[in-house]
């Protein structure tokens, strides 16, 4: 710490300083008495620094809208049924599959279904070997809504022939080769039908074991 002495003397002034270990000097301008004064120092007060966090608050941000999709534009396939070449009814009988024979009524078996649908809907026919509908060969499809020949209950009457062909009643002037799905007869396969919506974006289905005799 650096100390100041000073020293008073009458008639004149003598003066002692010492300062941050400078030599000490003494003057004297006369023989009084001296009386002396101390004096402390007091260090200049360090700087305070204060450090100031600024938060900045952003504008929250709204989320994202959530989409909700459309159902009433969607159908769903509640039921589906077949009745074979001797009237049994998938709906009512036990049996694990049906039969269809190319002799009894000339071919001729039924398919019906009921789809909880809104607005206009596809409903399409397959047929396959595996239960996977992207494997199985197309029937037939038909345009179903109000005023039509099929609205959310539908019934659509197909042909199997002695030569493997399948051709059902949907208006469309084609006929399916099954021949590649048969191997021996009878020949156990899968009578899909699948009903879209009309952009073809979603398609619901389901299948039914049926013996090709």
């Amino acid at each position: 710490m650096n100390t100041v002495s000073r020293v008073s003397i009458c008639g004149g002034v003598a003066l002692a300083l010492s300062a941050c270990g400078g030599e000490h000097i003494d003057v004297y301008g006369s023989d009084h008495a001296a009386h002396s004064v101390s004096y402390t120092a007091v260090e200049a007060p360090s700087t305070v620094v204060i450090e100031q966090t600024v938060i900045v608050v952003s504008e929250p941000i709204e989320p994202a809208p959530i989409v909700i999709t459309d159902t009433v534009d969607i159908p769903l396939l509640e039921t589906f049924d077949v009745v074979d070449s001797y009237g049994n009814d998938s709906a009512l009988m036990t049996m694990p599959f049906l039969a269809i024979n190319p002799f009894i009524d000339e071919g001729w078996f039924e398919i019906y279904w009921y789809a909880q649908a809104y607005t206009d809907y596809w409903v399409e026919f397959y047929i396959g070997e595996s239960a996977l509908i992207d494997d199985a060969t197309y029937v037939g499809s038909e345009l179903c809504g109000e005023g039509l020949a099929c609205d959310t209950d539908g019934m659509q009457f197909c042909q199997y022939t002695s030569d493997f062909y399948v051709a059902c009643e949907t208006g469309e002037s084609y006929v399916a080769d099954v021949a590649p799905l048969i191997y021996v007869i009878p020949q156990t396969l899968h009578v899909f039908v699948q009903v879209c919506s009309l952009d073809y974006t979603f398609c619901d289905g389901r299948a039914q074991l049926v013996q090709f005799e």
